[in-house]
C-alpha cells in the first residue's frame, strides 16, 4: 500500500513519532542521573563515572559503518529495532542492580552497547523525516525535534532529580528502559514510504566498498565538506563549556552555583534557539542563517570576554546557546534536502563521527588555552575564529557556492 504525501507538519506520523522521541528522550534523562549516582554511590570515584562517559563516545567512531546499515536496511525496522534492544539492555542492568550482581565492567559493557546502537538511530531518524513531513515544513520539523530534544533535558534532569531522591536511583534505568518500549511501539504505527523499508544483503566486501564510495561521495561534493565543516567548529565552540565556565564562575564570584546558573542558562538558550530556527524556516537562505547565527556567536564570545557582572554573562550565555539551533536546523535541513537518499545514512553518520571527535580535541585545546591566556583572551580567540566563519558565509553568499535550500514543487 502506497504512503501518502504529507501535507502539513503536524500530521499523524510526525506527531507519533515526536511524541515517541520525547518520551524517550526524558527516559533518557533518568537514565543519565540514574547511572552517574548508581556509579558514585557504589566506587565514591569520580574517575570511574569520567570513564564511563568517557567510553561512550568509542562506539560513534564506527559512524561510517552504520551509515552503511542505515543506506541498505529497512529503516523502520532498525529503528524499532535498536529501541527494543536499548529496553532489554537497560532492564538487565536495572535485574542485576536489584540482585546485588552488577559489577563495573558489566556496566561499562552495557554502555559501550547502548552507545553502539544508538549510532544507528540517529542517521535513520534524519534519513526518514523529510519523508514524514511535506519539504516546506522540514525546517520546522527539524525545529521540533531539537526543541523537544532541549526540553527534555532541561526538564527530565529536574525531574529524575527530584523523583530519583526519594527511590533507588537504579529506577532511572528501569524508566528509560519502559520509555524505549514505548517508542517502539509508536514508531510500529507510523507509516513509513516503501523505499524506507527495503533491504538489501550486505557482505563484508560490499561494506568497505559502501563506506569507501560514502568517503569519496563527501570528498567529491564542496557542499558537503563545508557543511561537514561548520558542524565541526561549531561543536568546537560549544563543547569545552563545561571546561571554562567553572572558572569564569570563579572570576565573577558566583562559584559552583553560578557555575550552574550559567549552563541552565546555554540551555535555555538552546531552547529558545530551537523556537527561533522554526519560526525562520525557509525565510533566511542557509547560508544567510549561517551568517546570522554565527554572527550572534560571535558577539555573545566577545562580550563574554568583557564580561565583569553575572547578569551579563547570564544574557550572552542565552544568546550564545540560542544561536546553535539557527545554525543546526538549516544545515542538517539543507543536507537532508541535497543528499541522494543513498547517501544520506553514511553523510549523517560520518558527520556524528566528526563531532564526537571535536569534543575531546575541543577539551584539549580549551585546556591548553587556559593554561597560557587569560581567560578574557579564550573567549576572544573564540569570537575571532566564529567571525572568521562570518566571512566566509558572507563570501559565499556572493559567490553563491552554495544553494539556497528551496521547497521542492509541489
Amino acid at each position: 500500500m502506497t504512503t501518502p504525501a504529507p501535507t502539513r507538519l503536524w500530521n499523524r506520523d510526525f506527531l507519533l513519532l515526536w511524541l515517541g522521541l520525547i518520551q524517550s528522550y526524558l527516559g533518557d534523562a533518568f537514565y543519565t542521573v540514574g547511572l552517574t549516582w548508581l556509579l558514585l554511590n557504589t566506587t565514591g570515584s569520580p574517575t570511574v563515572v569520567a570513564t564511563a562517559l568517557g567510553i561512550q563516545a568509542l562506539p560513534k567512531l564506527l559512524g561510517p559503518l552504520a551509515g552503511v546499515v542505515v543506506d541498505r536496511t529497512n529503516k523502520k525496522a532498525l529503528m524499532i529495532g535498536c529501541d527494543l534492544a536499548r529496553g532489554v539492555l537497560l532492564g538487565a542492568m536495572f535485574l542485576l542492580e536489584s540482585m546485588g550482581m552488577l559489577a563495573i565492567w558489566q556496566i561499562y559493557i552495557f554502555i559501550i552497547l547502548m552507545s553502539l546502537l544508538s549510532i544507528f538511530y540517529m542517521p535513520s531518524l534524519r534519513v526518514i523525516l523529510p519523508k514524514v513531513v511535506p519539504d516546506t515544513a522540514l525546517p520546522s520539523a527539524n525545529s521540533a525535534l531539537q526543541f523537544g530534544l532541549q526540553a527534555a533535558l532541561i526538564g527530565g534532569g529536574s525531574l529524575a532529580g527530584a523523583l530519583l531522591a526519594f527511590t533507588d536511583v537504579a529506577a532511572g534505568l528501569l524508566i528509560d528502559a519502559g520509555s524505549f518500549f514505548v517508542c517502539a511501539l509508536m514508531l510500529c504505527f507510523v507509516r513509513f514510504p516503501a523505499d524506507m523499508t527495503k533491504s538489501s544483503a550486505l557482505s563484508p566486501r560490499q561494506v568497505w566498498g559502501d563506506i569507501g564510495e560514502g568517503f569519496r561521495y563527501i570528498a567529491t561534493k564542496h557542499t558537503i565538506l563545508a557543511l561537514a565543516g561548520l558542524a565541526f567548529c561549531l561543536n568546537l565552540v560549544l563543547s569545552p563549556v563545561n571546561i571554562i565556565f567553572p572558572i569564569f564562575a570563579e572570576q565573577l564570584g558566583s562559584g559552583v552555583q553560578g557555575f550552574g546558573i550559567l549552563t541552565s542558562a546555554l540551555a535555555a538558550g538552546l531552547l529558545v534557539g530551537s523556537l527561533l530556527a522554526g519560526l525562520i524556516g525557509d525565510r533566511l537562505t542557509p547560508l544567510q542563517a549561517f551568517a546570522l547565527g554565527l554572527s550572534g556567536m560571535a558577539l555573545a564570545l566577545l562580550g563574554l570576554g568583557y564580561a565583569q557582572v553575572f547578569a551579563l554573562a547570564l544574557g550572552l550565555a542565552v544568546l550564545l546557546g540560542s544561536m546553535a539551533p539557527i545554525i543546526q536546523v538549516p544545515l542538517v535541513s539543507l543536507l537532508q534536502r541535497s543528499v541522494p537518499q543513498e547517501y544520506q545514512g553514511r553523510v549523517f553518520a560520518t558527520i556524528d563521527t566528526m563531532m564526537t571527535i571535536s569534543i575531546p580535541l575541543a577539551s584539549l585545546l580549551a585546556g591548553q588555552s587556559l593554561s597560557l591566556f587569560p581567560l578574557s583572551w579564550v573567549f576572544w580567540g573564540g569570537a575571532a575564529g566564529v567571525a572568521a566563519l562570518v566571512l566566509v558565509c558572507l563570501l559565499a553568499m556572493r559567490r553563491q557556492a552554495l544553494p539556497e535550500a528551496q521547497p521542492s514543487p509541489s
